[in-house]
């Protein structure tokens, strides 16, 4: 299966090595993190866990693994050193002390049983467990399930807000590397700006679409009048708080409709722990489960 490079050029590699390399990168990483905090220490000593998706089936899961191997974080000399974990799994446990401490102030049941809702950048998953209070045990009672309704699904809604605000000569002239760009260095810091009293949002502009607005004999103010909201400040797009809340709303109902059903399928469900990185958006989630 391949994939393109990023670069220039039509340039493309083999999806298993650019796991590979990716993964090995980390790995070399995190080998020194580990040397700077214990000195010393031998490979038989940790075992690695990589977390993917729960909705991912056994290819991707099996491919994965395979790509951790080539990467040398597992091998014959060491196969108990490495194991897949699904994503909603390690924030389930994660999230059991915390559990436990809450629930003891309301009187202990014996069994608590609660959902986990782990918004991803590229998937939603939701597991259902049960937190046996006497043993601190935890045990998976419904499958992992979820869509692919997480920040990258958010990503592309924005991205086709940005390219109706320039038009489509603009967005034409614009890359694939640099929307990007666009996306890593000003999607992503404007949605962390979001908190609950913010009412404007605002997006670098970068150089290549600056030249790109001005090759087609254009102006970012120009640009920004094209959509009622959107303002230009100062080199950057001011876009009401409401357009980009809805470029999350798809997303957002997806995932309550989802959770509802399994609520409806699954009994017992005591509380819905939102965990993940979803912007300023992990209240608004909240309220509507």
């Amino acid at each position: 299966m391949p994939i393109k490079a990023s670069g220039k050029g039509d340039k493309s590699l083999p999806a298993k090595v650019v796991f590979s390399r990716s993964l090995e990168y980390f790995y070399k990483l995190a080998k020194e993190e580990i040397s700077k905090g214990c000195g010393s220490w031998h490979d038989d000593e940790v075992k690695w866990v990589l977390t993917v998706p729960a909705i991912w089936g056994d290819r991707a899961r099996q491919f994965m693994k395979e790509a951790a191997f080539e990467a040398g974080m597992a091998g014959p000399l060491n196969p108990d050193g490495f194991e897949i974990a699904l994503e909603p799994e390690g924030a389930a446990l994660a999230c059991r002390d915390k559990l436990m401490h809450v629930w003891r102030n309301f009187g202990q049941p014996p069994v608590l049983r609660y959902a986990v809702v782990d918004c991803g950048g590229g998937t939603i998953d939701i597991t259902v467990h049960d937190l046996e209070m006497s043993s601190s045990n935890v045990k998976e009672v419904h499958r992992a399930s979820g869509g692919a309704w997480g920040g990258s699904y958010v990503d592309q809604n924005i991205k086709k807000l940005v390219q109706r605000i320039l038009g489509d000569k603009v967005s034409r002239k614009l890359t694939d590397d640099d929307w990007l760009r666009f996306t890593r260095q000003s999607i992503e810091k404007a949605k962390q700006s979001i908190v609950d009293d913010t009412d404007q949002v605002f997006f670098d502009v970068p150089n290549e679409m600056h030249m790109a607005i001005s090759e087609c004999g254009s102006t970012l103010e120009e640009a920004a009048k094209s959509v009622s909201g959107v303002k230009a400040r100062r080199g950057r797009l001011s876009l009401d708080v409401k357009l980009v809340e809805d470029c999350f709303k798809e997303s957002l109902d997806n995932i309550s409709q989802h959770v509802c059903e399994l609520v409806r399928a699954v009994k017992g469900i005591c509380c819905i722990l939102v965990v993940g990185d979803f912007a300023g958006f992990q209240q608004t989630l909240a309220d509507q489960l």
